[in-house]
């Protein structure tokens, strides 16, 4: 009944394995001085299988070992792994069946099969383990400006073993016509066996369809006398979906401004429906933060741009909004105008300090304080600044040109009128003009004016006067006074025939009362003691 099954298995696995069965000879490292040591032999040698399969193998003592037993003999494989014992089988006392799913095996690849007695070597054989042909994997194809070329590009699914037996076969429908080619295929840095296959306009085939069909076929013929297919049918390419546009030629800038560029381009495929991707940045290394314009058009006009800049500017064509593959790039660059700068100074610590406020002469001086305007809003070559002070009373004042001094805080001193506020004005100035103005008031000075020193020293000379005059007419009772009751208050009239004035009793504790003198055109202010004043 053993007898029978081996030959079941046997016949079994000369469809699924290759193998050789002339393994009489001992392997080179077996031998040593021309002298080899083979105290047994495995059935089959130089076995090639594919992973999804069962692994059968016996190894036989040979006649000449005596006092061995095949039940004291094991099996390695690869770096000396141990086949579990559930995968060995006795058959009689001198051989030992190996009974090995591949499955199991850790890596595809060519490994060592050693039957040992204790720590002795009796006998080995290599093994190859490769996969079974299975489906491929990333189909795709580019078709190149719609009809002039096509290349198709896929993954053949499993990291082959054996690429040498691996051969693959395309077939593309085309309308009516089927055609068969023959793909190169070669491993990737990470070992995959990536297949291609390119056409041009000379193969007089046709890609301007709205789709076509591809089968790929796989077969592995390592390990079977029957090599082993697989096809992977009905893959799909759908025309508008694939098309690599060409890129964009007879790129021009048609205008500059200051804020804005205009470009011009064309397209060899004038008739064909496209969009074009323009990216601007002022970044030639990195377009990462580039800003995206999509048109159809072959012209575009790009605004909101800073003046006095160079703009980089990359072309992209596709079929359509999301759709097929990004031709190559184009790129030009431009220039914009300068233009005014676009930013005043900016007034730090209040916008000034006082250096000399001894208004000699109505004069104080004092330094105005600005920040420097930064690079980026120059817009063109800088000229400095522009200072002005003006005044309510007599317009402007005075003016002046400040050349930049390269600082961060820049100053310039001024000399200003101690008596009224002073506008101080300042802008940017550029080569294209000046920008917007930047504004600060200075009080006026806090002082008393040769002006009002003088008003002050006349009145106190017409009080004087008054005073004398008033005690005067007391003196000949010339002045007439008149009382009248207002409130809680006395009021009191008086009158001579050269002046009047109102007296009113602020203090009623005392006769000394405040007394406002009307004396020609002058109103004075002075004390009077009621009892100096006969009521009449």
């Amino acid at each position: 009944m053993k007898s029978l099954i081996l030959v079941l298995l046997m016949l079994h696995m000369t469809n699924q394995i290759k193998y050789d069965t002339n393994c009489s000879d001992c392997p080179p490292l077996n031998c040593m001085m021309y002298i080899c040591f083979c105290d047994a032999d495995w059935d089959i040698c130089n076995v090639s299988i594919f992973k999804d399969e069962v692994l059968n193998m016996t190894c036989t003592l040979r006649d000449k070992v005596k006092g061995f037993n095949s039940s004291d003999l094991h099996i390695t494989y690869g770096t000396g792994i141990e086949v579990s014992n559930n995968e060995m089988m006795v058959i009689d006392s001198s051989s030992l069946r190996l009974t090995k799913h591949m499955h199991t095996m850790e890596h595809v690849g060519l490994t060592n099969f050693v039957c040992y007695h204790g720590e002795k070597i009796m006998e080995k054989t290599d093994v190859r383990v490769d996969y079974r042909p299975s489906a491929i994997k990333n189909f795709s194809c580019t078709i190149f400006n719609w009809d002039e070329g096509m290349l198709c590009t896929w993954n053949l699914g499993v990291k082959y073993n054996n690429s040498r037996a691996i051969s693959v076969s395309l077939l593309m429908k085309s309308g009516d016509i089927t055609g068969q080619y023959n793909p190169v295929c070669d491993r990737d840095q990470n070992n995959n066996l990536i297949c291609n296959h390119t056409w041009n306009h000379t193969d007089r085939v046709i890609f301007d369809r709205s789709y076509l069909n591809f089968t790929v076929n796989v077969t592995n013929k390592c390990c079977t006398e029957v090599p082993v297919s697989k096809q992977t049918e009905n893959l799909i390419i759908i025309q508008k979906e694939n098309v690599r546009p060409d890129k964009v030629h007879n790129v021009t800038v048609s205008s500059v401004t200051s804020t804005c560029v205009s470009l011009n381009w064309d397209h060899l495929k004038r008739n064909r429906s496209k969009l074009f991707t323009v990216r601007t940045t002022t970044n030639d290394s990195n377009w990462d933060d580039a800003q995206v314009e999509e048109t159809p058009d072959t012209n575009i006009t790009l605004c909101e741009l800073k003046p006095y800049t160079r703009y980089n500017f990359s072309f992209e064509t596709r079929p359509g909004k999301d759709v097929g593959y990004p031709s190559d790039l184009v790129y030009i660059s431009a220039i914009t105008d300068i233009d005014k700068p676009s930013r005043p100074p900016e007034f730090v610590n209040s916008g000034y300090q006082v250096i000399d406020e001894d208004c000699i002469n109505n004069a104080r001086k004092i330094t105005v304080l600005w920040k420097a305007i930064a690079e980026e809003y120059q817009n063109g070559p800088f000229n400095g600044y522009y200072i002005s002070a003006s005044s309510p009373d007599n317009g402007l004042l005075k003016d002046y040109h400040v050349n930049s001094t390269g600082l961060d805080i820049q100053h310039q001193s001024i000399d200003i009128p101690c008596d009224q506020p002073i506008t101080i004005t300042m802008k940017s100035l550029g080569k294209a003009g000046y920008s917007n103005t930047s504004t600060i008031i200075i009080p006026k000075a806090n002082y008393i004016s040769q002006t009002e020193i003088a008003g002050i020293v006349i009145g106190v000379v017409i009080f004087v006067v008054i005073c004398i005059t008033i005690a005067v007419c007391l003196a000949s009772k010339t002045l007439k006074l008149l009382q009248m009751a207002i409130g809680s208050h006395n009021l009191y009239i008086f009158y001579t025939d050269q002046m009047y004035g109102v007296i009113s009793r602020c203090d009623m504790s005392s006769d000394l009362v405040k007394m406002r003198v009307f004396y020609g055109d002058v109103w004075s202010l002075c004390w009077l003691d009621l009892d100096l004043v006969s009521d009449s």
